[in-house]
């Protein structure tokens, strides 16, 4: 191992360049885990002692090093710049050290060996990148674009249509466009909960008689949804019907081709998963197919969890040209929250906002977020001609007044096949 402290030769007489966009990234991806571990590794300690100085009083340790690692952890955003104001490497191991001592039940210690592989990420990465701490602090602040979001995969729009053009290959179907829109309201009378309704769309769906089958599924986190009395029906449609069977009223009528296809949904433990059978053969003229629902029972607002961040993930299970992905906010919650997007890798963690581990599948570079404001003056967009029209109708359908909420966009162009595109809306104070 490199002793702290320890200059390798290569860098001893070098000047200090720039960190490159890969290794921008890189340090990126490390900070996030170690805010993520190291947050959870400080919520070990009794609230009173998560103080700089109680801390330091608490666990024998230099109160620099707990001031330094209270302070890096306020950060609203972990990014690479996060990495210099954190304690040396030895401080980082001295902490968690002392809570392992402090705390050395099981769960505990398993946090502590978390936190520990982090801070190890972290030293390999100063020996890679610059050799000491000072250093890596020479090399971010030589770069012009110091903490700005690091440029990931999905930022590269040749990548993104080959990887569209190898997948459509592949799964043998794909859309022009991918329509997601979520709408979410307080329950009237009941503050602590919320109510969602869901839209799906595939414009321009294309496919071939090899295609795997078509099944469009809507998700209720585990930690968000309350129970059902209607043994597991979690989704209705908006005539109000549960979602099981059958459920030809699932569909938008007026935005979808004719022959209307076939849905049938069924609930599989959280999801409930809607097969789609078209009637017109493959290879005919593209089909458009939009389909609406309601959750069946309230959430719990994303205020009332731990911690309180609500999300909205779109996982890109097929692919397609274009997406756009709408989140309308009641102004209600809209105006207690701070939004974000994030791209992550498709899979166990996407679409669950525990927000435990998930620097492991999260892609450097996020997507746009646009703020839409409130009403239906900016929903408009090019990659749908009848979008406005689209979002008009449902908040006529179920009756909710548009100008009471706030729209959110993420908008792009060959979006990332297998990947989740997820919408953040963190309630925590700021600086929290």
């Amino acid at each position: 191992m490199i002793p702290d402290g320890h200059v390798p030769e290569m860098f001893q007489d070098a000047p200090p360049a720039a960190l490159s966009a890969e290794e921008r990234a890189g340090a990126a991806q490390v900070a996030r885990r170690l805010s993520v571990e190291l947050r959870a590794l400080v919520a070990l300690l009794p609230r009173d002692e998560q103080t700089a100085s109680a801390m330091a009083r608490a666990l024998g340790v230099d109160r620099n090093t707990c001031q330094r690692l209270v302070a890096a952890l306020a950060s609203a955003e972990p990014n690479e710049a996060m990495l210099v104001r954190l304690p040396g490497v030895q401080g980082l191991r001295q902490v968690i050290e002392a809570v392992r001592r402090r705390r050395p039940e099981p769960e505990a210690a398993e946090q502590a060996e978390a936190a520990l592989a982090a801070v190890e990420a972290l030293s390999t990465l100063i020996q890679r990148l610059a050799g000491s701490q000072r250093r890596l602090r020479q090399r971010l602040e030589a770069d012009i674009a110091f903490g700005a979001e690091p440029r990931g995969p999905g930022d590269d729009v040749a990548a993104r249509r080959a990887l569209f053009r190898a997948a459509a290959e592949i799964v043998g179907r794909w859309s022009d466009t991918a329509l997601l829109m979520s709408i979410i309201r307080p329950v009237p009378g009941e503050p602590e909960l919320t109510e969602t309704v869901r839209v799906q769309g595939r414009i321009g769906h294309v496919w071939r008689g090899s295609a795997v089958p078509l099944e469009l599924a809507a998700v209720t986190p585990d930690n968000m949804a309350l129970p059902d009395p209607e043994r597991g029906a979690s989704m209705r449609t908006l005539a109000a019907r549960p979602a099981r069977g059958d459920t030809p009223d699932a569909l938008l009528r007026s935005f979808c081709s004719e022959p209307l296809p076939r849905v049938t949904a069924r609930v599989s433990g959280k999801l409930t998963i809607h097969v789609v059978d078209p009637k017109d053969e493959p290879g005919r003229e593209p089909l458009d197919l939009v389909m609406a629902h309601r959750r069946a029972t309230p959430d719990r607002h994303p205020a009332t969890l731990d911690p309180p961040i609500g999300e909205v993930s779109s996982l890109m299970v097929y692919p397609a040209r274009k997406m756009v992905s709408d989140v309308y906010l009641h102004r209600d919650i809209a105006r207690r929250c701070s939004p974000s997007a994030e791209l992550h890798l498709g899979g166990f963690s996407s679409g669950t906002p525990g927000r435990r581990a998930r620097w492991s599948t999260r892609f450097p570079g996020d997507p746009p977020l646009t703020c839409l404001g409130s009403g239906l003056a900016r929903v408009g967009t090019p990659y749908y001609e009848r979008h406005a029209e689209l979002v008009q109708h449902v908040f006529e359908r179920v009756g909710w007044d548009p100008e009471q909420f706030i729209g959110y966009r993420c908008e792009v162009a060959y979006p990332v096949w297998q990947a989740a595109y997820c919408m953040l809306f963190d309630f925590r104070p700021a600086g929290s």
